[in-house]
Parts: C-alpha cells; sequence; structure tokens
C-alpha cells in the first residue's frame, strides 16, 4: 500500500516514529508531510535521519491552504472549538477551557462573546447545527487535491487533526474524503481528546490509546 502521513509538524514524528516504521517494515510506501508553517523553526535532523534507516520512505513539505476560503474555515472552527467548552458538562474543565479558547478567537468575537446572550446564542443546539453545516459545505483545496492525486495513497493518515489554528493535515483530511480514499487519524496524545479542540473533519478510523480515549 502507498500511504500518506500528514502531521503538523517536523518534529511531531517521534510521536508516530513506531507506527511509521512498522508500516515501512512491511512493505508499505509511506510519505510523511509536514505544515511548512509549524515546521519553520523545526530541524529536518531527526526526520532525514530516519529517512536513512527506513526503506520506502520519503517526506517533505505538505501545501497550505491560501484560498478564499481560508480564513473562514479557521475562524468557524475555533468558534466551534468555542461552543464545545461552552456545553461542556463537567465543571471543572467548563470554564478555564471556555476562556482559554476564547483567546484563539478573532479579536471582534473575543469582544463579542464577553457578553452572556452572544454565548447563549452559540451555546443553542442550533449554533452547532449550523457550523457543523458550514463545514462540510465548504470545498477542499483545489492544490492540496492535486497534490494527493499525484502520490496515489490507497489511504491518508493524519494527526493531530484537532489542534488550534488549523493546520495542513485537517486539509488533507478533508481533501482525502472527497476523493473517496479511505482516512485515519491516530489520537496524537493523552489528553487530546480532552483539552484540545474538536475534530471538524472526522476520518473514517479514530485510533484511540485506551478506554479512556473511547469513551471521551
Amino acid at each position: 500500500m502507498k500511504i500518506l502521513f500528514a502531521i503538523r509538524s517536523a518534529d511531531q514524528l517521534l510521536y508516530f516514529k513506531s507506527i511509521v516504521s512498522a508500516l515501512c517494515g512491511r512493505g508499505h510506501t509511506v510519505r510523511l508531510i509536514y505544515d511548512p508553517k509549524w515546521t519553520d523553526k523545526t530541524s529536518l535532523a531527526k526526520v532525514e535521519h530516519f529517512g536513512e534507516s527506513a526503506l520506502n520512505f520519503t517526506h517533505g513539505y505538505s501545501l497550505a491552504r491560501n484560498d478564499f476560503w481560508r480564513n473562514i474555515y479557521f475562524h468557524l472552527r475555533e468558534l466551534r472549538s468555542y461552543r464545545s467548552y461552552l456545553v461542556e458538562p463537567r465543571k471543572s474543565l467548563r470554564k478555564a477551557y471556555q476562556e482559554r479558547w476564547k483567546g484563539y478567537l478573532p479579536n471582534s468575537l473575543q469582544a463579542l462573546f464577553n457578553y452572556s446572550l452572544p454565548k447563549a446564542i452559540l451555546a443553542r443546539g442550533a449554533s452547532e447545527l449550523l457550523l457543523k453545516f458550514l463545514e462540510k459545505a465548504m470545498p477542499p483545496d483545489i492544490k492540496i487535491i492535486e497534490d494527493i492525486k499525484s502520490f496515489t495513497p490507497d489511504a491518508v493518515v493524519v494527526s493531530p487533526g484537532n489542534m488550534r489554528f488549523s493546520s495542513a493535515e485537517v486539509e488533507y483530511l478533508k481533501a482525502a474524503k472527497s476523493l473517496g480514499i479511505p482516512t485515519a487519524l491516530p489520537v496524537y496524545s493523552w489528553d487530546s481528546l480532552t483539552t484540545k479542540g474538536l475534530y471538524h473533519v472526522i476520518p473514517d478510523i479514530l485510533l484511540a490509546w485506551n478506554e479512556a480515549h473511547k469513551k471521551e
């Protein structure tokens, strides 16, 4: 199989090295790609060193989304993740993460949600349905679709897929799903499902660590 593995930053290979090694060791071809923005201050030495000993392995930069929809997408995703903490049932998490995620919103929205009424409107179920609809309605990036096609993968794997300030791996997941290519997402860390944002694009398979992840 040919597998395209998209991650946020090149230094995150550390978290997935065993997966990539196992895939290559079983004869699969793996191309690892990473977002140039989030890899800007990261050395590629470890990835290059890994590539020297791994068979059927290549790596390089993913494409960044720069079309008309980019900022709209990013703000809508941050808004939806913020909403998830407005309706978080666990009081121990709710307030702290509301304030944390509000800080990721544009300044105009941060000011708006200092007031109770806008927060109450956003917390309504209709707001969630609208935000989900907009995510599904907005198209994947054409350049990213073509980049995926050029590799002709049998599957696309992405991670983390839910961190603040959405990065390229989410766009590759969205594009792969539009092409009908099987997708998978291994959960990035032990607290990814609690303290990070939502998965705005849902993979075909989500690989959890344990029963706590499964429940979450």
